[in-house]
């Protein structure tokens, strides 16, 4: 019996043989006859094709057929190394991912300052730049991959000190941001305690500002103003002389706050919460008058040469 005795149809289908499990041949319209090797392997179906049987005897299977259950042996046992090294790669995996979120799950000053900043001090305080570049300059170079649980009082002390010896002012700011960002996080649940908690301050207690700039020193202010090469951040140091507000609320400040002499400085851009009327002497009004209007903020950004219609930094100059 040759399988040139299996009639075609008008579609393809597939005869098995007695004896040879998992042997197949599959029939085309147009005569043609494949042998496949078909079997399972952990809930899968597997097809080796044997190839184009046209015309040939059963008999010539019987070696094919021994050939293919021995490559279904070799299949099977390329399967088992597979699976074995893809489960120790998993393995693998995983203790490095359990290793991962053990640090992930570490709050370091790095997380906690970005949440400090992002979920409190931005919608609460308008100072918040301050602290953040506070948190950038004197703490997170130091302390910003640590646990924050993990850095003992001690070191918070000797660092405050490092920085009082050259700007002891500074250090108290340092401590203050540092401590209202532990109790934020300790009354938001990050950690337990605060250890920059009693920490007196490092740069020692500070003398109340009574001091005002003398004639001469005012003379020198103006004329070294001439020597800074952007003319916008000359023109906000001499704003700030000559009206008396911050440099964050000159700086900030947009065209539709000025009418006349008048400025007035909206209650939430002001440090009380409160509107606050300045009135603008001749010096003052000409050095407005002197800017170019470009867009609502007084003092633009400018990036690559482009005005950008959004204010300087607070802290600029």
């Amino acid at each position: 019996m040759t399988l040139r005795k299996l009639k075609t149809e008008d579609k393809p289908y597939e005869q098995g043989f007695n004896g040879m499990r998992g042997l197949h041949v599959r029939v085309f319209p147009t005569g043609q006859k494949t042998v496949r090797f078909v079997y399972l392997e952990d809930g899968k179906r597997y097809r080796l094709v044997l190839g184009d049987y046209t015309g040939k005897n059963f008999a010539e299977l019987d070696g094919e057929y021994t050939l293919a259950k021995a490559e279904r042996v070799k299949k099977v046992n390329i399967v088992e190394e597979r699976k074995t090294a893809k489960i120790e790669e998993e393995n693998r995996q995983r203790a490095a991912v359990l290793e991962q979120e053990a640090q992930d799950n570490r709050m370091t000053f790095n997380k906690l300052a970005d949440l400090y900043i992002d979920l409190y001090a931005s919608k609460n305080k308008k100072s918040w730049r301050t602290d953040q570049r506070i948190l950038d300059r004197n703490i997170l170079p130091t302390f910003g991959s640590r646990s924050v649980e993990d850095v003992k009082r001690h070191e918070f002390t000797e660092h405050l000190a490092d920085l009082a010896k050259d700007a002891p002012v500074g250090a108290n700011r340092t401590l203050a941001c540092l401590r209202k960002m532990l109790n934020w996080a300790v009354d938001a649940g990050y950690i337990e305690n605060n250890n920059a908690a009693r920490i007196p301050a490092p740069g020692g207690k500070e003398a109340s500002k009574d001091r005002a700039l003398s004639k001469s020193e005012i003379k020198q202010f103006w004329k070294l103003c001439d020597k800074i090469q952007n003319p916008l951040h000359c023109a906000i140091l001499r704003l700030v002389l000559l009206t008396g507000q911050r440099p964050s609320e000159v700086s900030q400040a947009n065209w539709s706050e000025f009418k006349g002499t008048w400025w007035t400085i909206p209650a939430d851009r002001s440090k009380n919460g409160r509107e606050n009327r300045v009135y603008l002497i001749p010096q003052a009004k000409d050095i407005i008058d002197s800017i170019p209007r470009d867009g609502d903020c007084l003092f633009p950004q400018l990036r690559g040469g482009k005005v950008l219609n959004k204010p300087v930094s607070p802290s600029t100059p």
